[in-house]
């Protein structure tokens, strides 16, 4: 009798992996990844120019048998000269973790072959307790492979992991299971956008409909020297999740689009008889000098992330602002001609909505980072020490660096912001030099078309009962007389009626007159005192007479 798995074809495997079993209902989520793994077969495994298709990078490592804050050396501590200073803390003489032999670059059907392997009790290698997968460029074989190697307790987080990247969803956040098996999990989805000198020509996508958007940008606008698609941006996503049942068994999954920029496809350089660079941080940590804190490295990797979306944006920003101010101060609105105006509405409209999206993006990345602040950073507080003194101190240093990195994308949201509001303002200039051309135009319509058109009109009706000839001076002197007739209308609408003053005025006194006529409040009789009392009422009259 064939499986469940054999029954079902790969798209309905993916479907049956995405939804709930207990609701019928499709989430957009859901939709979004079957419609970008819509077509994948089981013989696309077997396809070499699908294989070619993205690539993946694999590093299983064994947890040590002490816990790295028992070893003797564990305070014999430097940093990795190849990273930045927030590199993660490197024991020297502590022995390294056996790991699992793998090619540099895998294709889907080399990564589904290594992930259906044992993870744990294998007969031939080391347990895989912390594994790292990076899949650049996921194709729908990549996806597949990753839903039917899932075990139970990781597919919650290969849902959210799939369904984020497609969606080019944007979050950091903390998640701890509630029922059955007690797992984490630490996602920062992070999509961001890249500068680029020229179109990327990104080929075989597999994505169309909902899934697929507009990912490029035309910034040619904000050089009218330069052609069209010679610089822009692209939308690049990024999903990083590390799921574990506790800090010494964990995965930490990465998928990447990296099509746009050739400098990261995965080289053969990138390992030799001394490291192995870790493709999930961009080659800027040595994995074989691996972190066996989960929570360190999550904030290693989210540190990097952030870091390179915040090189790629602020060079977006120093082309928008050398436009700005070229012609919000080189070329000053209040002198231009009127084909300068046109020129700089041309500009002004596409970039309100490049501001815009600028603004929202770094919005949405900045309060991601708040609310992790306030809702999730105490999970990265070792209250129990159960880590070495180091490690803690570094983790203290990355949450504070990435503040700092935060606090930098917030500035260039106020940046961008006083750049928005002076383009909103321009475009209301622009609006009323537009109006008032308009006008004129209309005038000009009104006083000398409209005249002629109205004359020739009547001079048409095939009549002779006229008071005067039709001849060229009849003609003449009516058409002057329409033109002076309307022209009085004009400046009947624009002046003495604009103005409105003396009719509100009457309008007033007659309602203060009004309110004086129907007023309780009286004088009292010629030669007394000018003292105002009250009129009689019925209760003073029936008092009076009692």
């Amino acid at each position: 009798m064939k499986s469940l798995g054999e029954l079902l074809t790969p798209h309905h495997g993916i479907q049956l992996f995405m939804q709930h079993y207990d609701d019928d209902r499709i989430s957009p989520f859901v939709e979004a990844v079957l419609e970008y793994c819509r077509g994948v077969e089981e013989k696309d495994f077997n396809d070499t120019g699908k294989m070619s298709l993205g690539e993946a990078w694999l590093d299983d490592r064994t947890a040590p048998l002490l816990p790295t804050h028992m070893r003797p050396n564990a305070d014999n501590i430097t940093s990795n000269s190849t990273t930045s200073n927030t590199a993660h803390m490197r024991h020297l003489n502590a022995d390294l973790p056996h790991a699992r032999e793998y090619e540099e670059r895998l294709t889907a059907r080399d990564l589904r072959r290594h992930l259906r392997e044992r993870r744990f009790n294998h007969e031939h290698m080391k347990d895989a307790d912390r594994r790292l997968i990076h899949i650049a460029n996921p194709s729908p074989c990549h996806m597949l492979t990753l839903t039917e190697t899932a075990t139970e307790h990781q597919a919650p987080a290969i849902r959210d992991l799939l369904g984020q990247f497609v969606m080019f969803q944007t979050s950091m956040e903390v998640r701890l299971s509630t029922e059955g098996y007690c797992v984490y999990q630490l996602r920062n989805h992070f999509p961001y956008f890249a500068f680029q000198d020229t179109k990327p020509k990104v080929e075989g996508k597999p994505e169309s409909g909902k899934s697929n958007r507009n990912r490029w940008t035309d910034l040619s606008f904000l050089d009218p020297t330069n052609e069209p698609d010679t610089y822009g941006m692209y939308q690049a996503r990024s999903s990083f999740t590390v799921c574990g049942s506790d800090n010494t068994r964990w995965i930490a999954y990465n998928l990447e689009d990296t099509s746009f920029d050739p400098d990261r496809e995965i080289g053969d350089d990138e390992r030799d008889e001394y490291q192995r660079r870790d493709q999930i941080s961009m080659g800027k940590f040595d994995a074989n000098m691996p972190f066996t804190d989960a929570r360190e490295y999550y904030l290693a990797i989210s540190l990097v992330k952030v870091k390179h979306a915040r090189n790629e944006i602020q060079r977006v920003i120093g082309r928008v602002e050398a436009s700005f101010r070229n012609h919000m101060t080189c070329c000053p609105f209040s002198t231009a001609s009127p084909t300068e105006q046109l020129a700089i509405k041309k500009w002004n409209e596409p970039m309100l909505e490049l501001l815009t999206m600028l603004i929202q993006d770094i919005g949405e990345k900045v309060d991601c980072w708040d609310n992790f602040k306030e809702s999730d950073i105490d999970y990265f507080n070792d209250q129990k020490v159960t880590l070495p003194s180091k490690v803690i101190e570094h983790i203290e240093r990355m949450k504070i660096e990435l503040d700092d990195v935060y606090r930098e994308l917030r500035s260039f949201g106020k940046k961008l912001s006083y750049f928005r509001d002076s383009c909103k303002e321009l475009a209301f200039q622009l609006q009323y030099r537009l109006s008032l051309q308009g006008g004129n135009n209309s005038d000009f319509t009104i006083l000398i078309i409209s005249p002629v058109v109205v004359v020739s009109s009547v001079f048409a009706i095939d009549t002779s009962e006229f008071p005067f000839k039709r001849n060229a001076l009849s003609f003449s002197w009516s058409v002057f007389a329409v033109g002076l007739l309307l022209w009085l209308l004009l400046r009947l609408k624009g002046g003495w009626l604009a103005q409105q003053g003396w009719w509100e005025k009457l309008l007033r006194r007659s309602r203060t007159v009004r309110r004086r006529r129907d007023s309780s409040i009286v004088a009292v009789h010629e030669g007394e005192p000018s003292v105002l009392r009250r009129r009689n009422t019925h209760a003073d009259f029936s008092r009076d007479r009692g």
